[in-house]
Formats: structure tokens, sequence, C-alpha cells
């Protein structure tokens, strides 16, 4: 399975950047491993080390993702926004 991410405007640092990635994945985990390893100008915006970056918010299919739902099942169209904490209120 794949999932769209999709970023906030805010995270984008060039402007020919893209705000749109497919990333390929089973679960929510292999899909934020997928992103670390084979997206390196994303890997800095959204990890702190070894953990999420505790000031972005992640939203799988409008649900906030903790850390506990990396196990959570990846679908067709699933999609993943990433937002910063101050962009989301």
């Amino acid at each position: 399975m794949r999932l769209t991410l999709r970023l906030s405007p805010s995270l984008q640092i060039d402007a020919g950047e893209a705000l749109e990635y497919e990333v390929p994945g089973t679960t929510l985990g292999e899909c934020f491993h997928n992103i670390r390893n084979e997206l390196p100008e994303i890997k800095e915006k959204i990890w702190k080390g070894e953990r999420l970056n505790p000031q972005i918010l992640f939203f799988h299919n409008n649900t906030v993702v903790r850390e506990s739902s990396f196990s959570d099942i990846v679908r067709q169209n699933d999609v993943l926004d990433v937002i910063p904490a101050i962009e989301g209120g």
C-alpha cells in the first residue's frame, strides 16, 4: 500500500519543493520509517532525534497520530497530513 504524505506549505523550504509525496508501507510505522529513509529533505522537519517532532501534528485520515498508532494499517487512498502545531491552533 501507499499513502499520500501532504506537507503544510510552511514546512516548504524551497519554492520548488513538493508538498505531496507517495510513501510506501502497510502500516503507519512502515510509512514513517520510509519517510525517514527515503525522503531526507523531510526527515529533518518531522523528526527530533529518534522521536517524532512534538511541535508537528500528524493526521492520518483526519485522526491525530501518536507513536502508539504506528501499527495502524494503511489502506488505498489514505492521507497523512503534516502540520506545525502553531498552525493547528
